[in-house]
């Protein structure tokens, strides 16, 4: 992105601050600051690392507009992006109804299946794990900011209704790991064997209030953005 902006000076400051400043600043933060260290300790703070790799990390770097970048500044590689965003099969996979299922089961499956504790045991699940959660978001984003090309614009008609499926789908993951009798990754939890801080029980309580609460207050202000962008349609 910074070798693109080089060549392209003209590109708005406003994008590199969404894409450099925030996009990748939230990223840091996800992965390297108190949330990446803690996030094998406390189930709250990987609620927290979650909800920024799908939501915060991807909105910004949508923002970024970094498709539209890389066709102006490298012809023959815009080209072919164009290409593969016009066809088909692109057209198949940013339906909305197939981005917003990815951006909500993604994590679904991760917090329900033994996926959540692999990603303790090998660094590279934990890098392939943090791919996996953004590049749904950035596609859902992608498809529904229409900053940049898109293989089919949708009205924002479309755009609010499936926004609010989102802010549905982070409520429904949060209440499932709240009411969850079960402990998630109560073997690693137990083992660990953490003298401090919320109970076990407790802090699952937490995480899951974090993914309602903190999804739905990423969701809300971008669907009210689709709501805006509808009445200037219209």
């Amino acid at each position: 992105y910074l070798v693109a902006v080089r060549r392209q000076p003209d590109w708005p400051v406003a994008r590199r601050i969404w894409f450099l400043g925030l996009g990748l600043g939230f990223l840091v933060i996800a992965t390297m600051s108190f949330v990446g260290v803690y996030q094998p300790v406390l189930f709250w703070v990987r609620a927290v690392q979650t909800v920024l790799l799908v939501l915060v990390v991807p909105l910004f770097l949508a923002l970024g507009r970094p498709i539209s970048l890389a066709i102006a500044v490298f012809p023959r590689a815009g080209a072919r992006i164009e290409a593969a965003i016009r066809s088909r099969q692109a057209r198949v996979l940013t339906f909305p109804a197939i981005t917003t299922f990815a951006l909500v089961g993604v994590p679904f499956v991760m917090y329900f299946t033994s996926w959540y504790t692999a990603v303790f045991h090998s660094v590279t699940v934990r890098e392939l794990t943090f791919l996996a959660l953004m590049i749904p978001g950035f596609a859902f984003f992608w498809t529904l900011l229409r900053v940049d090309p898109v293989p089919k614009e949708y009205s924002y008609a479309v755009s609010m209704w499936i926004t609010g499926a989102e802010v549905i789908g982070d409520a429904f993951l949060g209440i499932a790991v709240i009411a969850s009798q079960n402990l998630i990754g109560a073997d690693w939890y137990h083992a660990l064997g953490r003298p401090w801080g919320p109970s076990l029980q407790t802090d699952q309580v937490l995480g899951g209030g974090v993914l309602w609460i903190l999804g739905d207050l990423v969701g809300l202000p971008f669907l009210a953005a689709q709501l805006i962008q509808l009445m200037r349609e219209d």
